[in-house]
């Protein structure tokens, strides 16, 4: 089971490492400067994707928190902030939050049948 944790979290992990490198280079390229907001469009869905349903709820909480601040972030900066909000969040909600509620309601039903 330990081997199946640490192999999903490689996995999430690798995903996003792969995203974020593919983004860059992306962006950074000269041909593509036409369509740099659709590449950081699709960035930020693939990291709300991996982060749902606590990713949206972050990502609110985050976004009226710089704004009440009036702090602005454009082009790679929001990309920046949103994948670091959602790795984080992701991260905490898949291999921290849930396995911990899975185990708690496998104990009170062993509990409940004994």
């Amino acid at each position: 089971m330990i081997t199946l944790r640490y192999g999903l979290i490689s996995l999430w992990f690798s995903t996003i490492l792969i995203q974020s490198i593919h983004v860059l280079i992306s962006y950074t390229d000269p041909i593509n400067q036409k369509i740099q907001d659709e590449i950081l469009f699709g960035h930020g869905f693939v990291m709300l994707a991996l982060s749902i349903p606590l990713g949206w709820v972050a990502l609110f909480i985050v976004g009226a928190a710089l704004s009440w601040f009036e702090i602005t972030l454009t082009s790679v900066w929001d990309a920046v902030c949103v994948s670091i909000v959602c790795v984080s969040i992701g991260y905490l909600q898949w291999f921290v939050l849930l396995p911990w509620l899975w185990h708690k309601w496998k104990a009170k039903y062993k509990l409940e049948s004994s």
